[in-house]
Order: C-alpha cells, then structure tokens, then sequence
C-alpha cells in the first residue's frame, strides 16, 4: 500500500510561544512542592491516576520551573491547543481554563493549577488517543475518573525526564495506515483554515472516523475480510495489499447490517437457506395465498426437530408471523437466495456473507438493500481465495465441486477474521472519499462527542 506521509500542524515548532506574564508585586515565590490539598480545588477528568502520579512524585511541579514553563510543558500546551490536528476538541483536556490561566499574573497558584491540568489533560488525550472518547456500545462518553493505567504513569515519568513527549502520546495511536490517511486529510484540511459548511463537515466526519478505529485497541491483523458497509465494499488485505475485493449489497436502513468481529471457518457450497422469522412474516402471506409457492421456490417445512412436514397437513390460514411454529427451509441449488455459497462466522445477529441469486443488484449505486447479511458479488473469488494454500481442498478442487451442484461444507485450514465496519471516509486509490451516513452512526457520535442531542436511530 502507498506509504501515507502526515502533515506536521503548526504547534511542531519547537521554540516556547507562551510567555509568562510580567509578575506582578503580588507574586509568591516559585517553589517546585505544593500542598495536597491543591489537588482538590481543580475538577480532574482523570483524579485518580493524576492524584497517585502526584502522590508518588511528592507533589512536585511537573511542568514548570522558576523560568516558566519547561520544554515540555510548552509542547503539551501547544497540543492541547491544537488537539483538533488529532480529531479531538481542545476544551476536553482544560483548554479554557488554561488559555485564562496564561493571561493571569505569575503566582505560585496559577503554577500549581497550570501543572494539574495539564498532567490530567496529558493523562486524558494519552487514554483517548489509544482507545477513543466514547464507549462503542453504549454510544456515551468513556469516563476516565476510576483510570490506573500504570503505563501512563510510567510514560508520564519519562517525559519529566527528558523523553519526548509527542512520541509519548502519538504512539498510543492506531497504526493502520487507514486510520493515518484520515489524521493526515484532517490535517491538511484544519491547516487551510476553511470556514464552509462542507470544509467543516469533513472535519467532524473524519473526525469521528479516525474516533472508530480507535475502538480496535487490539489492532487488526495482517490479513483479514473488511466489508465497509457505507462503502458498499468487500476487502480482502493481506500484508497491507488487497488480495480481493467486490461490491456488496448490505443491510437497508430499517434492517442494518450490524459492525461486528467474528472468524471464518467454514464455507458451504450449494447452501440451505433457513428463513428468518422476520422474513418468514414476509414470505407466509404469498404460502396462505396458494401454496404452490412452497414449491416453486423450493422450500421445505420443518418441524422443531427438523423433519420435513407435508405441506397439506398444515392449516396455513391459522397462523401469522408471529406465531407460525414451523421452519421453511429453501433448498440448495442456483435459485438459492444464499447462492451457491455461504461463509459461515459466529455472531449474535444471524448475519452471513453469502452469494446471491439477484446479481442484478450489484449494478445499482445504493446498495442498502438486504435483511441485514452481506451479498458479496465475488463469492467464488472469495472462496478461491481462503483455500488457495489449503492442502485438502484446492481452488480446481472447489471448481469441480461447484459443478457437481451438490452442497458441502469446506472447513478452512487458515481461517480468517473478518470486520463488519462503518467508515464513511477512506483512503481509495489515492484520494479521500466521503460516503452517506446511511444509519445515522456518524449523526449519532458527532452528537456525543460536539454535544447536543444525538438523532434516534
């Protein structure tokens, strides 16, 4: 993949920009200790961590000296300043209450609030640099008042001692080029000082984007299936190359395909396909209509033990969607709503990636079309793909056994993970590209993170 160079903002410039005031004849003399009891007059977003690095450095000043504020110190505050160059808001991290501090006269109280906030606010953009600002489930903002992170102490420590801060909290970042495409257009973007309406739109969309992949603390791994679902897309990447990728057709919006990180094991080739209840209310009034439907479309019905039942021993008329206590099974075979191949991965949403019998459909432009699983045009590239080093089944294999029609399942010697995920800009064939919020997610997190009351989805 491109190697992605990132733009350096404004506040890299080494040289101190904040001069402390001239003191005045009010001013204490400076002393690098301070009281505890300081710590309690100042609200913390972090009270815990920073009240134990505090205590475990006896109280001493972090970030100022006698001649104002050291290296460090300098830099921090120009990056809490600026924390909009990492997709986060200044005013999280003390910005306010800093900026007011920096017009005041030197005191040895102005000193100690300054050091407080910013060793909290070096404390708060190290956690949300590494794992985000908002719980990904819950959608509201992540709270940092019970934070031990020993590590941050520790990085915090070092810094004091001369290591370099940025590195110290740049680190802590995602390293998927993905993610640095969208710090390094963020940038560009903040640096010409745009004012529109659609400038400041991009902002906050890449914004919460670049918020999204901080949500996978653990990294992804060298090779794995991405579908981007605003994107309409499946990716295969293995090693940072894109070994396969296809259109998709992915969940309407009253029926989403869900974000998700599962593994595949397995592929069936020549599927059943096993009605959802929710599709099943769909499919009953055409089966009471004439069930001659059964048949044309090659459905089986099941009882709870899975035994074929006649279709003329069931009163089709007594039941609805609701309460229909049998299971319609379509059978394998080109028609398939499945297609001709199923991957199969554990989640809690019945959710697969499959073929399909409506290929019509890769053709349109939106493709928000299905009950929530992902149609992917390339199924057969796909499967070709998973087993290609396999030493049971190999791709002529599996082209054998798609002419033979009959279903099987192929357990894959290397199985792969695969993300669902919701990114409504990316880096594509060298330019950044913006999708619709087709579900309203990124509505939903700029509500959180800018405030204001976040839409219903």
């Amino acid at each position: 993949m491109k190697r992605i160079f990132l733009i350096l903002p404004f506040f890299a410039v080494a040289c101190s920009y904040f001069k402390n005031p001239v003191p005045s004849s009010e001013s204490l003399v400076w002393s690098p200790v301070f009281d505890s009891t300081a710590l309690h007059e100042v609200q913390l977003i972090a009270p815990k961590i920073t009240h134990a690095f505090y205590r475990r450095n006896n109280y001493h000043v972090t970030w100022l000296d006698s001649a104002g504020f050291t290296t460090s110190g300098d830099s921090l505050v120009r990056i809490i300043r600026s924390a909009e160059f990492y997709g986060l808001i200044p005013d999280d991290y003390h910005w306010q209450e800093i900026n007011h501090l920096l017009t005041q006269p030197v005191s040895q109280a102005r000193t100690i609030a300054l050091d407080l906030y910013l060793t909290d606010g070096f404390f708060a953009i190290r956690n949300h640099l590494k794992y985000g600002r908002v719980e990904k489930k819950e959608l509201t903002k992540r709270s940092l008042a019970l934070d031990q992170d020993a590590a941050a102490v520790l990085a915090l420590r070092r810094v004091a001692d001369g290591s370099p801060l940025r590195k110290a909290l740049e680190s802590q970042e995602p390293a998927a080029e993905e993610y640095l495409a969208l710090k390094n257009e963020l940038q560009r973007i903040l640096a010409l000082k745009l004012s529109d309406t659609t400038s400041q739109k991009k902002i906050k969309q890449l914004a919460v984007n670049m918020e999204r992949w901080r949500w996978y603390t653990l990294g992804i791994t060298n090779r794995y299936i991405s579908v981007n679902v605003p994107a309409f897309t499946m990716k295969v990447i293995e090693n940072d190359t894109v070994r396969v990728e296809s259109k998709v057709i992915i969940g309407k919006p009253e029926t989403p395909t869900p974000e998700l990180e599962s593994v595949v094991r397995s592929f069936t080739i020549y599927p059943y396909w096993h009605v959802p209840k929710s599709i099943v209310k769909e499919i009953l009034p055409h089966i009471q209509e004439d069930t001659i439907y059964l048949k044309r479309h090659n459905y089986d019905v099941l009882d709870g033990n899975g035994r074929v039942v006649k279709n003329s021993s069931i009163d089709w008329l007594g039941y609805d969607g609701e309460n229909f206590p049998y299971i319609l099974r379509q059978r394998e075979g080109s028609e398939n709503t499945m297609g001709v191949i199923k991957f199969v991965f554990s989640n809690n949403y019945g959710v697969y990636l499959h073929d399909t019998n409506a290929r019509r459909l890769f053709s349109k432009a939106d493709r928000a079309l299905s009950h929530g699983c992902i149609r992917v045009q390339k199924a057969v590239d796909l499967a070709r793909y998973l087993i290609k080093n396999d030493y049971v089944v190999s791709p002529e294999d599996l082209d054998q056994y798609m002419m033979m029609q009959h279903r099987m399942e192929i357990k894959l010697i290397e199985p792969i993970p695969v993300y669902l995920q919701y990114f409504t800009c990316e880096m594509s064939k060298g330019k950044m590209v913006f999708y619709n919020d087709l579900y309203g997610k990124d509505a939903a997190l700029i509500g959180v993170l800018y405030g204001g009351e976040a839409p219903v989805l």
